[in-house]
């Protein structure tokens, strides 16, 4: 802002503007008795690190940094929002001036002088440090520079008697927090119409729509309505464009904010078995926060015991905690500003009954599946979490029994939502749910901070469901920062496994009653947990065959196989084209096979994976016996893979096909299967694109998949750093990504017919004048060069290599004294 821009204040900012001396050192405020209405560094020098920090935590320059950052992204206009899914109405980078306003929050009051509970305003907060109530942040933007003004309170003794020091109008003031001028709050009008006077065009960035200040607000639209700016935006936007991405120095806070919240809920649930009603409960985080630094919880939390864990916002707190009941405890502490936001679900006296771990495990398994999704950088979105989150949870449903897998797709993700009604993720920072007005369908970045949390509810009401499993609610939440190599979970020190839980609780106690509480695994237990057949189900089969698991074991597999043969019957014309090709590989067998199913969710389930390692195992075992330096290609069909028997049980594939319809609740459906077999002097290889399975002694799989038959020719060497492994390796890559039809001949590889001596050029194929050849002949040449173009396309040997393009397959086996013998490529849903 140029000194003409507030030339009607030259009595109250003229010494400051000209005479601005560099921020005050920390030594020389020590010495002022202007008092800053607020804690600093030297007057709480335990709650700050650096003498520099406006807050604690957050240096000045960082501040500065916000400010300069928001008013380039203003001057930049629209084309900076857009990557953050925000489009501004206004061509506002057209203008080059802009003048906003961010008020403070005001201070309420419950009855006559009795306040509630202040909070600031958190754009304020973030962009001036400044924890006071009724003040505000004027920033002028020009083309080549900015001014930051902060209005506090006017200077009044007896208020300050009854409500605390204010932050007074001095240099020491303004040089505290790093602005461009301080001024009392009394002068907000004349300053802006003094701004206003002195520039022709302006933007006027206020949220007029969303006032929170009744007293400003009437200033400001006084402001409005005087006339001179070309138009009114909110800065909201923008400024939480800014605020979802976390600087360092904010990272290190929201570590600290989750770490306190983690290990104070961690407490409470160890002390479980002393704590009778749900208020002890909130008590007892609400004080393990504050012992461990935190100056209050973030949000009312849910402290819910029983079925009132679905009610979702449940915030009473009333109720005594019954024995055998869980409780659900949503609760995060504030610190500094940043916010922690985490629940847990655990049982009251320290242990999981059956139908409870069944429907814990299931949610647990949803929420670690979702996090798996933040391991590609950037991949993920809040939206398609929330998308993943409900495959999920239907695959979960269905394996219990609480949705039928007969439902049509659109009924299904109908009663998911019955079961989990609300979003999976959401951004969290200063705010609990922050920075609302991003867009939910941007893909992360790092030093975003987002929770995740899956919840399953199943209340008394819900009489569709069985008796066992009514009456409960169960979410699990994490906070998770995104890294730049996948992502971290700020709030691991709280235990979630049933393990964990349970040994908590259960070791926290003195009594020996609590100590031998880790009851032993009941029949009911141990059958589901050895067959992973519904809870219901293995009740039935315990209580027909006279508490004998193993006649209950063998009766489940008798009825499950007749379900899944019925299920297998019923779904058998749905369309099955998501799904895995799965390639394995044992001394000079390499198999491949390809395993459809519905859905991709399906797709990415370990049961899923599991069958398609037996698949992939069964046909590796059927590979034609080759003691020969020859190479065996079999190409299996679907019906012959069905009847292949599974070497670990015995069975055959169809009927175990069957078994996981019946449990899964999707058609799946072998496609084909290849294997490729040697003996000495050849080697198979074999890979998928992405590889999906983190197990390396099990099937790779992915949407791709490649085998190849290598030998040496004899002729050649290896090139230094390379093996028949690595180079095999990189050629699957390359098979995958540029799809040859057929291997060519290798032994008439001619080089000089794709890549001529620069020296001595090609003759053209076309020629001008008396040399013209006959029309015949030039027809010949030009059917050459087709065939020769769909030939590079086509066969693997004059394909440019994918990894290094400057040279094609042929000259790479040439090289390094390989022969390729056959190739064989799979596409997921592809011929």
């Amino acid at each position: 802002m140029s000194a003409s821009g507030l030339r009607g204040l030259s009595h109250l900012w003229r010494p400051l503007w000209r005479h601005r001396a560099p921020p005050t050192p920390p030594a020389t405020l020590a010495c002022s008795s202007s008092p800053i209405g607020q804690p600093t560094p030297l007057t709480h020098g335990h709650l700050f690190g650096d003498a520099d920090e406006v807050c604690p935590g957050i240096p000045r320059a960082e501040f500065g940094q916000r400010r300069s950052r928001l008013a380039q992204r203003i001057l930049a206009g629209p084309a900076a929002t857009k990557s953050l899914g925000r489009a501004s109405p206004l061509t506002h980078a057209r203008y080059q001036h802009h003048v906003m306003v961010i008020p403070a929050a005001r201070r309420k009051y419950m009855i006559d002088r009795i306040p509630y509970f202040f909070r600031q305003d958190t754009d304020f907060r973030y962009l001036t440090g400044s924890l006071e109530p009724d003040g505000a942040l004027i920033i002028a933007i020009g083309p080549e520079s900015q001014a930051s003004t902060l209005f506090v309170r006017d200077a009044n003794a007896r208020e300050a008697m009854w409500e605390g020091a204010r932050t007074a109008v001095t240099e020491e003031s303004r040089a505290h927090f790093g602005l461009d001028q301080i001024l009392p709050l009394s002068h907000l009008s004349n300053f802006l119409s003094s701004y206003a006077k002195t520039h022709v065009e302006y933007l006027l960035w206020y949220d007029y729509l969303n006032p929170t200040h009744d007293e400003l607000h009437k200033v400001v639209l006084d402001f409005m309505h005087g006339g001179g700016h070309q138009g009114i935006e909110s800065p909201r936007s923008d400024i939480q464009a800014l605020r979802v991405i976390k600087s360092e120095a904010e990272v290190a806070l929201m570590r600290r904010s989750c770490d306190i919240a983690a290990q104070s809920i961690a407490t409470t649930m160890s002390r479980s078995q002393r704590l009778k009603t749900e208020a002890e409960f909130f008590a007892t985080v609400d004080y393990e926060c504050r012992m461990r630094g935190a100056e209050y919880l973030a949000y009312p939390p849910v402290v819910a015991s029983g079925d009132n864990a679905n009610v979702i916002h449940y915030t009473q707190c009333t109720q005594q905690v019954q024995a055998g009941e869980l409780i659900l405890m949503d609760a995060g502490c504030e610190l500094h500003g940043y916010t922690s936001d985490i629940t847990r679900t655990w049982p009251v006296r320290g242990v999981f009954s059956e139908p409870q771990k069944v429907l814990y495990e299931m949610v647990l398994d949803v929420q670690q599946r979702v996090l798996q999704n933040l391991e590609q950088v950037g991949q993920a979105t809040v939206d398609s979490l929330f998308k993943e989150m409900q495959g999920y949870l239907q695959v979960g449903l269905q394996s219990i029994g609480l949705i039928p897998s007969s439902d049509s797709p659109y009924h299904m993700m109908s009663k998911v939502q019955t079961f989990c009604p609300h979003h999976v993720s959401h951004y969290l920072g200063m705010d609990v749910h922050d920075t609302a007005l991003v867009s939910k369908s941007i893909n992360f970045k790092p030093n975003m901070v987002i929770t995740v949390e899956p919840g399953l509810y199943i209340p008394q009401s819900m009489k569709s469901v069985p008796e066992e499993f009514r009456g409960i609610g169960i979410r699990i939440e994490d906070d998770v920062l995104i890294t730049s190599s996948g992502y971290e979970v700020l709030s691991k020190s709280c235990p979630k496994t049933i393990d964990q839980i349970e040994m908590l609780i259960q070791s926290s106690t003195t009594s020996s009653n609590s100590l031998a509480a880790k009851k032993p695994v009941s029949q009911l237990g141990q059958l589901r947990k050895e067959t992973g057949y519904s809870l219901s189900l293995c009740k039935k089969a315990l209580e027909n065959n006279d508490q004998d698991i193993d006649q209950a074991k063998a009766w489940l597999e008798k009825q499950a196989l007749e379900l899944g043969w019925a299920k297998a019957q019923k779904l058998g014309g749905r369309n099955a084209t998501q799904g895995l090709v799965g390639v394995l590989t044992r001394d000079n067998i390499a198999s491949m096979v390809e395993l459809n199913c519905e859905t991709d969710f399906v797709a990415r389930n370990t049961q899923f994976m599991d069958l398609l390692h037996d698949i992939s195992l069964a046909n590796l075992e059927n590979a034609i016996p080759n003691s020969s330096e020859h190479l065996s290609v079999k190409h299996t069909s679907k019906s012959d893979l069905e009847s292949l028997a599974c070497s670990s049980s015995g069975q055959k594939l169809s009927d175990i096909i069957a078994l996981n319809i019946g449990q899964i609740g999707e058609n799946i459906v072998i496609k084909r299967g290849v294997t490729l077999s040697t003996g000495s002097g050849l080697a198979v290889f074999g890979s998928t694109h992405p590889n999906v399975s983190k197990d390396p002694n099990r099937v790779q799989c992915g949407r791709f998949g490649s085998l190849i038959a290598l030998s040496k020719d004899g002729t050649g060497e290896l090139e230094e750093g390379k093996t028949m492994d690595s180079v095999a390796r990189q050629l699957c890559q390359h098979i995958v990504g540029w799809n040859p039809l057929r291997l060519g001949d290798l032994a008439n590889f001619n080089l000089a017919n794709i890549k001529p001596d620069d020296e001595t050029p090609a003759k053209p194929l076309v020629i001008d004048g008396d040399d013209m050849p006959p029309e015949d002949e030039q027809d010949l040449r030009n059917r050459e060069l087709e065939n020769a173009t769909i030939r590079d396309h086509e066969e693997l040997i004059y394909q440019p290599f994918i990894l290094d393009q400057e040279i094609t397959v042929g000259e790479l086996l040439i090289t390094n004294g390989l022969v390729v013998h056959d190739f064989v490529r799979f596409e997921l849903g592809k011929s």
